[in-house]
């Protein structure tokens, strides 16, 4: 049975997500500054146009003039998982460029355009093959069922394909908020938190969307363009969070995180033990006299600076000699202010929102969730106690 196609408000939200994700794909290709990082989320951004397209073609009948659109995308979700990965991998290192191994990432997408014939008919056989396969019930055309199980097929393995990736995604991620202990005093950074934002509603929106949108597909046995609002939508919703999140977080037009050129465990360290010793007495009278801790944004690279030290030696004193991360180093001794703050009368009409903010933490879960797990008791709980 045919289907009618009319240019409604479904029509005009994805007109409105083609139409943001070429300029948000273009700001992408014009920035220099996160190259390549930024290339990958720019050619990402385009996969996701292209089922836009694709769907958009179908559902006001501009396949029928248009058609080449159709079995282009064959393959595409092979495209979005290494896309990201490589993303992520770019922001959280200092690497510039891609390297020839990286083309093995892409070597599934290739193999699929060249085993599949779809994207190689001409432009009136793909017509004909839309109509076809618009108007069957699954399998039940025998002209059709070798199709059928092909993109069945595909499909199982592209979805396979983008949780593999997102899942070493998550893993690049979880090495990197480890090392962000060793440099940085706030672990809720912004650009941490916007990549695990980000991470997570790829996973969502993308893998979510799409197997479920085929799921039903597969259980329906008959195309409704209704199906497409699946992912379409949150697609389309992505690409406007990743336009506005993005023009506001410096992650996204940068890479090369200077603090992790440090993150080589002191590999041939010039810093004797009698040195480091002397450091340590000059870091502990650092941080009583002047309490860096007590800014929310201190790293490593600041106090190595102020101390005149390299950051690398800066980096070994506080593992050596103190046994602690830079992360917990630095808000041990803001919980230590904090519980000094609780216990004097002076600071007893401060809330403990205050409290926090002013001992260097930038949220209060930061705050209550350290203070429990170094005291045992919440702070409110060690308020009491003392008052």
């Amino acid at each position: 049975m045919a289907q009618d196609f009319v240019f409604d408000w479904w029509s005009v939200v994805i007109v409105l997500g083609i139409v943001h994700g070429f300029i948000v794909a273009l700001a992408l290709f014009l920035n220099k500054k996160g190259k390549p990082a930024t290339l990958m989320l720019a050619l990402l951004v385009l996969v996701l146009l292209w089922h836009h397209l694709q769907s958009i073609s179908i559902y006001l009948n501009f396949f029928k003039s248009f058609p080449h659109f159709y079995g282009a995308d064959l393959g595409s979700l092979f495209l979005i998982g290494p896309l990201f990965y490589l993303y992520i991998g770019f922001v959280t290192s200092s690497r510039q460029k891609l390297k020839p191994r990286d083309t093995f990432h892409f070597l599934p997408f290739l193999l699929t355009i060249i085993i599949h014939p779809v994207i190689f008919l001409s432009g009136q056989k793909k017509v004909q093959l839309i109509i076809d396969w618009l108007t069957a019930t699954r399998y039940d055309n025998p002209h059709l069922r070798q199709a059928f199980l092909a993109d069945d097929i595909i499909f199982a393995l592209e979805s396979v394909h983008m949780i593999i990736y997102f899942a070493l995604a998550v893993f690049v991620l979880h090495k990197y908020s480890k090392s962000l202990k060793q440099f940085l005093s706030s672990y809720h950074q912004q650009h941490y938190k916007w990549l695990l934002v980000l991470t997570i509603s790829m996973l969502v929106v993308i893998s979510v969307s799409f197997i479920l949108q085929k799921s039903l597909y597969l259980v329906l046995k008959y195309y409704y363009y209704s199906l497409d609002y699946i992912y379409i939508l949150p697609m389309t919703l992505f690409i406007y969070v990743l336009g506005f999140y993005g023009l506001r977080s410096p992650i996204l037009f940068s890479h090369n995180l200077d603090f992790r050129r440090n993150e080589d465990k002191y590999r041939g360290s010039s810093l004797t033990n009698e040195k480091a010793e002397q450091l340590r007495n000059q870091l502990e009278l650092y941080l009583e006299e002047k309490k860096p801790y007590l800014v929310a944004d201190i790293t490593l690279a600041d106090m190595a600076d102020y101390l005149e030290i390299p950051s690398n030696h800066l980096s070994q004193v506080i593992n050596e000699k103190l046994g602690f991360s830079f992360f917990d180093l630095i808000n041990t001794y803001r919980i230590n202010e904090a519980k000094r703050r609780l216990q004097d009368d002076a600071y007893r009409a401060d809330k403990l929102l205050k409290i926090a903010y002013d001992c260097g933490f930038s949220n209060k879960v930061s705050f209550n969730n350290y203070f429990k797990k170094l005291t045992g008791v919440t702070p409110s709980d060690y308020r009491k106690k003392y008052q």
